[in-house]
């Protein structure tokens, strides 16, 4: 009668009130940490779905387990590395791109970032995703190793092997870590802290590299043990594939069979060319074995892309090589680097590098020595 709503009704509206009121105030300190729990049970089964072979299951499981608490960034690391698998480096990399800012810093993110990157070649960007894992974590040891392998590629191998030397030594590391270090140790060649390496890495023999075993065979002189390494090791492809012949070709040499050391270089010749250190070696221990049995020279020329005034100073510097394969560079093999690095600085620095392998001496540029 007076235009007051009935003693129920305003019960009734203000309990509402509070139950909206704590239903607000609950969303934020309850919401996301169950979202973040649902999203980790659902990660948890992509997981198991992928191990099952589900795969078309697992990858809606872990675009709902983002989708769920964008935040989780382990979530977002398999997706993007099963992405990856699925649909390609690029596909993967424009996926990262959703992933929300804060996220990102995450350090397992960075790192799959560095490796999204170096997949595509973009080494500057690895390299700086890389390195920005390492300061979040502290010791990332897989991060580590990445890095050091791209500081090699950059012909840094002394500070590549340093940070790997120091990050084994920290506290325990990975399979993987051990064998970067032996592999960088190889590139100095160092073959007693290769074979250390490889001895920390633990005994699981299938992880090895072919070539990185039968180097340390053929730089200690056990010709037969490299042979049996090449020959039982898995198949491979790429630079793996050509460094096995240039490592045969150099046991051949050791043995004297230079015309089955040229013949087999030759028959690497239609392999694809990355320009890499396996490639130049084919080349060099071809031209060598071509040298040493005194056969012509001319096909060698072409594979290696010089002119005639060019080739005749890497002649000079193979012919100071004739001989026991592994010895110290005589000072005609230094003279004759360094008149090589005037004139094709790209070949004389790759022909330091095989020289340092081969014999664990470094030739400056101004061919000094120093072990």
């Amino acid at each position: 009668a007076n235009g007051n709503p009935p003693i129920g009704r305003a019960r009734w509206g203000l309990a509402f009130g509070l139950a909206a009121l704590v239903m607000i105030l609950s969303l934020r300190p309850v919401g996301a940490p169950a979202r973040s729990q649902e999203s980790m049970g659902t990660l948890q089964m992509a997981v198991a779905m992928l191990a099952d072979g589900r795969i078309e299951q697992a990858d809606r499981a872990l675009a709902r387990a983002t989708d769920l608490y964008p935040e989780n960034a382990l979530a977002w690391k398999h997706r993007l590395e099963q992405t990856a698998r699925q649909q390609g480096t690029e596909a993967a990399r424009a996926l990262f791109s959703g992933v929300p800012p804060a996220t990102r810093e995450d350090a397992d993110l960075r790192f799959v970032r560095g490796i999204l990157a170096e997949a595509s070649g973009d080494l500057v960007e690895a390299d700086s995703a890389y390195r920005a894992a390492i300061s979040v974590r502290g010791r990332f040891p897989e991060a580590e190793a990445r890095l050091a392998a791209i500081w090699a590629r950059r012909g840094e191998i002394e500070p590549a092997e340093s940070l790997l030397t120091i990050a084994t030594r920290a506290g325990p590391a990975p399979p993987s870590v051990f064998l970067q270090l032996a592999t960088l140790r190889r590139q100095l060649g160092d073959v007693d802290g290769a074979s250390d390496a490889i001895a920390n890495a633990g005994n699981d023999r299938a992880t090895i590299p072919t070539g990185l075993q039968a180097w340390i065979h053929l730089r200690r002189g056990e010709t037969a043990s490299t042979e049996s390494a090449l020959s039982n090791g898995k198949p491979e492809s790429g630079p793996a594939e050509r460094d096995r012949i240039a490592l045969r070709m150099q046991a051949l040499l050791v043995e004297g069979r230079a015309e089955e050391a040229e013949a087999l270089g030759r028959s690497a010749w239609p392999l694809r060319d990355d320009g890499d250190s396996s490639t130049m070696a084919i080349r060099y221990y071809g031209t060598l074995a071509a040298i040493e049995r005194g056969a012509s020279t001319s096909a060698w020329q072409t594979q290696w892309s010089l002119s005639a005034a060019d080739f005749s100073l890497l002649q000079d510097l193979l012919e100071s090589r004739v001989g026991p394969w592994g010895a110290a560079p005589a000072p005609a093999t230094r003279r004759a680097l360094h008149r090589l690095r005037l004139a094709a600085p790209a070949v004389a620095e790759a022909l330091t590098r095989l020289l340092r392998e081969e014999t664990g001496v470094h030739i400056d540029a101004e061919g000094a020595e120093d072990r």
